[in-house]
């Protein structure tokens, strides 16, 4: 079995840059990865218009806190209440065993 050796930072840039050349080699074969600047001339940028504005969510974050706290609140009582309620069913299985 062959013992593991440490790379040092060079041979593991020189391993990293390997790959990546095999990969865009790969990639050009393929016919997925053209020139960049070639597609970037053909795109076409225009400015922001009302698109815009559909972006930007505007968050009442006062109304936000209020709702968790309502939240918490019911989750609170609704811990008390399922408490209460396994109470009620001990009490029922226990009368209905003394019948």
């Amino acid at each position: 079995m062959s013992e593991a050796k440490k790379l040092s930072a060079k041979a593991l840039v020189g391993i990293i840059r390997e790959e990546q050349a095999k990969f865009k080699l790969r990639e050009a074969k393929k016919g997925k990865l053209g020139d960049v600047e070639k597609e970037a001339k053909k795109t076409k940028e225009v400015d922001a218009g009302e698109e815009a504005d559909t972006l930007a969510k505007h968050v009442d974050h006062a109304k936000g806190l209020k709702e968790f706290q309502t939240f918490k609140k019911i989750k609170e009582e609704e811990r008390r209440l399922v408490a209460r309620l396994k109470e009620l069913q001990d009490s029922k299985r226990k009368v209905l065993r003394g019948l």
